[in-house]
């Protein structure tokens, strides 16, 4: 019994220690991280951004006195149209590419309270 649970310890450490990643690899990781976190903030603040500038091109498309001023709106809400939808896709793609370099970057033993047990996590 002894030696099964050594054996298995051995294995558990050769694992561990087989699929580390370098300290510049992990620098990388930190930084691309970091980069799409950036990504994901500017999202979040280019929709609402979006729609405030939307909502006003459509206030000067329905308040406008001249048609210069209706024009103008059509431009506005184009605009913000834009803005939204890029943020939407900025926020979407950065909180994605975060998480995968979030999960390269964790390797090892871990404790997961949904299972209620140990498990080991190897990536390569």
């Amino acid at each position: 019994m002894k030696r099964i649970i050594v054996v298995m310890f051995l294995g558990l450490f050769a694992l561990y220690s087989y699929g580390q990643l370098t300290e510049q690899q992990k620098q990388l990781y930190e930084r691309k991280i970091q980069s799409y976190e950036r990504m994901k903030n500017l999202g979040g603040a280019f929709i609402p951004g979006g729609v405030v500038v939307a909502g006003a091109g459509l206030y000067m498309m329905f308040e406008g006195n001249s048609q210069q001023t209706v024009d103008l709106g059509e431009v506005v809400v184009t605009l913000g149209t834009g803005l939204f939808v890029s943020g939407i896709i900025f926020s979407i793609v950065g909180k994605r590419k975060m998480k995968q370099y979030k999960e390269k970057l964790d390797l090892g033993i871990a404790y997961n309270q949904r299972m209620k047990g140990i498990t080991l996590v190897y990536r390569f």
